[in-house]
């Protein structure tokens, strides 16, 4: 098995980008988005200035577009 990580080259938009990673299909990111909040992943959010949260994902409202998540009101 070939782990290396991927050349940054083969990212590039001229290659195909991430276009193989991208879901588009609403029922697909309807579907993904159902996983990630039944199994309570972890994810990221990131702000410009660098700064992370570490959450997971409470609730997907498709008819308001919302995304809502966890979080602890003592955390800074």
């Amino acid at each position: 098995m070939d782990t290396q990580p991927m050349p940054l080259e083969a990212m590039a938009a001229e290659n195909g980008g991430l276009d193989a990673f991208r879901l588009s299909a609403p029922k697909d990111i309807a579907t993904t988005l159902r996983r990630l909040q039944d199994a309570s992943v972890l994810v990221n959010l990131n702000a410009p200035h660098g700064s992370v949260y570490t959450t997971s994902l409470w609730t997907a409202d498709a008819d308001r577009g919302a995304l809502s998540f966890a979080a602890d009101a003592s955390d800074p």
